[in-house]
């Protein structure tokens, strides 16, 4: 089962694992990106009104477009400060680290889990700059055996996406990508 780390200024999680301790557990990501339709009145683009005529058309966008970046994660420590930090007012320059790692059995150069006899080993890496949590959803059911879960959405300006290349548990080297999103006004 893989995990997801989610490294937030001033959010402290409950994370074992050894040189990312106390960061914030996620269960799910999920990353929805790409260019906009042109003419389509999809994603709140915006939209030219011809009063004389009564028509509507949306404007021209060709811009490249985050759609949404959304972290589900089980409620626990870090829980009360991502809300505060979804309701706080809209910090500069917050740099977010999502950290993937791949879990197994045995100890192959990774890094020990602090759960049982559970190891993991990075393989993934995203760096977002200027980011904000533009939405906070916090769900409980009735299912006994859960605390609730919660959802967040984040908006950034750079994505840095870094994937370490392995061949039987060896380095082999890294592969980058990078993207810069432009702005919308």
């Amino acid at each position: 089962m893989p995990r997801i780390l989610l490294d937030y200024p001033g959010i402290k999680g409950e994370s074992l694992i050894r040189n990312y301790k106390n960061l914030a557990d996620c269960v799910s990501f999920d990353l929805s990106s790409g260019k906009r339709e042109v003419g389509g009145f999809n994603y709140d683009d915006p939209i030219e009104d011809n009063s004389y005529f009564g028509s509507r058309k949306a404007q021209k966008q060709d811009k490249l477009g985050v759609d949404s970046l959304k972290l589900e994660r089980h409620f626990d420590l870090a829980s009360p400060k991502l809300m505060q930090a979804a309701f706080d007012p809209q910090k500069k320059d917050v740099t977010a680290t999502i950290h993937f790692f791949r879990t197994f059995a045995q100890l192959q150069g990774g890094e020990y889990f602090g759960e049982s006899d559970i190891f993991a080993e990075p393989y993934l890496t995203i760096i977002l700059k200027n980011t904000q949590i533009t939405e906070y959803v916090l769900s409980v059911d009735d299912d006994d055996s859960s605390n609730g879960t919660e959802t967040i959405s984040l908006a950034f300006d750079q994505l840095q996406m870094t994937y370490q290349h392995q061949i039987d548990g060896r380095k082999i080297g890294q592969i980058r990508g990078d993207i810069t999103l432009a702005s919308k006004s």
